[in-house]
């Protein structure tokens, strides 16, 4: 046998033939021209079905494409070799075409019972040969449909339908017989048809068909009416008679309706996320003014004690027949101081009330507020200018509430000590960003410089130990520079961000 087992050609034909000349002929015929096949030869029927069991036995080597059979065979005649293939399972897939110059009609009965996909009666020439070949492409091209999972459409430039495989029967509900020959606009719903069909014309365009594949959505419609969604892919197909398309269809029937859960689950999540961010809100909102109004509350009942303290004070600077006036001054500077000192706080309170933000405040803002009320507090004659130079930096309400009594108290004690006689002159307020998150608060006064340090540990006053001690609970430490005039230095850490 001369046959061709490179099990990288697996497109070859398995011819068997007795007669060598015969053989040859075929061979030859089948070899020539752009399609060409590679021909294997066993030259009787056993010899041919050991060829076929060493290669079930070989997985790499691959089975014939076709079978070429003569009936009148020596030692096994064709119809015993035919009988061997289609009653094994694993050959009987196999095409097979006869070929027999014999007219026994029982033969041909028996062969076409066994299922052979062609007859070719002898003497025949090369073209029969090929068509009979074709016929086997066709064969296995229809296989190949057939084990696709998605229907196939195949339709000609008249945009009728050629082929179709049985996954397009059982997506439309309709036989072969009902399909084959009708306009494939038949199988479209009637708003989608004149879309499919301009898709179809893309490949039926000059000078040359399209070749790449077009995909797309559209409506099928089944033989009793009913419509469906319908993903398709058409592709070039290139036959005998000329330009053929190919639809490749799955019904997205259950795609549609999980996309469609999927957008009422959303639809459903956003409503669901919109109401309660609105209750969220509503909440936030009304938290936000509950704490404004307590801020509000606060700032009102520091401003009544003030305003009893004052009260207070006044009542005891009519108070007459005094012994002892010095204490009576003493008292009314300590209710003065504590006054201040509640009216600095009641001064953020305000502030929080009013701003925005419940977490932080600007406190440049509340530096000029806060000495402004000092100013008309200590000073009625004007003699002493009072300056502010502050970043704007925001600060908790825990930090600002220290940092105001600490100018409330510094800057009460410039008034008090540094500017005796009525001296004028200057005291500044200062607060800038330093390295590390940390912030520089300075109060200095071009006095006469003798005020007693803040950071003295010696220091009697209460004030100044107040001082000192909100300072501590800023992390800082007091530094105090008695020339020229007196220079206080906080370089303190806000407690929220120290939190």
């Amino acid at each position: 046998m001369a046959a061709t087992d490179d099990a990288s050609d697996p497109n070859y034909l398995l011819l068997i033939e007795d007669n060598p000349d015969d053989a040859f002929l075929v061979a030859e015929g089948l070899s020539e021209g752009p399609d060409g096949r590679r021909v294997a030869v066993a030259g009787d029927g056993a010899e041919a079905l050991e060829f076929l069991r060493g290669r079930l036995a070989a997985p790499d080597r691959p089975l014939p494409l076709a079978i070429l059979l003569d009936l009148g065979l020596p030692k096994k005649s064709g119809l015993e070799v035919l009988r061997e293939i289609k009653g094994d399972a694993r050959l009987r897939g196999i095409p097979v075409i006869i070929m027999t110059s014999s007219d026994d009609k029982a033969h041909m009965m028996e062969a076409c019972n066994l299922q052979i996909n062609g007859y070719l009666a002898k003497p025949f020439t090369d073209e029969q040969l090929r068509k009979a070949i074709r016929s086997i492409d066709r064969f296995w091209f229809s296989s190949v449909l057939e084990s696709l999972p998605d229907a196939v459409v195949v339709t000609d430039g008249a945009f009728r339908i050629t082929l179709v495989n049985g996954q397009a029967e059982r997506l439309f509900h309709a036989t072969r017989g009902e399909m084959l020959g009708r306009p494939m606009r038949t199988l479209l719903a009637g708003d989608r048809r004149e879309e499919y069909l301009r898709h179809l014309g893309a490949y039926y365009g000059s000078p040359a068909p399209r070749a790449d594949r077009i995909e797309f959505e559209t409506r099928g419609v089944r033989r009793d009416g009913g419509e469906f969604p319908l993903q398709v892919s058409l592709g070039l197909l290139q036959a005998d008679g000329g330009v053929l398309v190919a639809a490749t269809m799955r019904d997205i029937s259950a795609q549609k309706r999980t996309e469609s859960a999927l957008v009422g689950a959303r639809d459903e999540l956003e409503t669901t996320v919109h109401e309660r961010t609105c209750e969220l809100t509503d909440a936030f909102v009304e938290q936000q003014v509950l704490l404004k109004e307590i801020h509000h509350r606060v700032k009102n009942n520091l401003q009544l004690i003030s305003s009893m303290i004052r009260r207070q004070a006044r009542l005891t600077r009519r108070s007459a027949g005094n012994p002892d006036p010095p204490g009576r001054d003493r008292l009314l500077d300590g209710l003065g101081e504590i006054q201040s000192r509640i009216q600095s706080m009641a001064l953020v309170h305000e502030m929080l009330y009013r701003s925005k933000s419940l977490a932080a405040i600007d406190f440049s803002v509340y530096l000029v507020q806060l000495t402004d009320h000092l100013r008309r507090a200590f000073d009625s004659s004007a003699s002493v200018a009072l300056r502010v130079e502050a970043e704007g930096v925001s600060v908790d309400i825990d930090t600002a509430i220290r940092c105001g009594l600490i100018v409330t108290e510094l800057v009460s004690n410039g008034y008090k000590h540094a500017f005796p006689d009525d001296r004028r002159g200057e005291i500044a307020v200062g607060l800038r960003a330093a390295p590390g998150g940390r912030f520089l608060l300075t109060v200095s006064d071009d006095g006469v410089g003798g005020s007693p340090p803040a950071g003295g540990a010696n220091t009697g006053s209460l004030g100044l130990q107040l001082v000192r001690d909100l300072a501590a609970d800023l992390d800082a430490a007091v530094e105090t520079v008695l020339s020229p005039g007196t220079t206080h230095r906080i370089l303190f850490t806000p407690l929220a961000a120290r939190s």
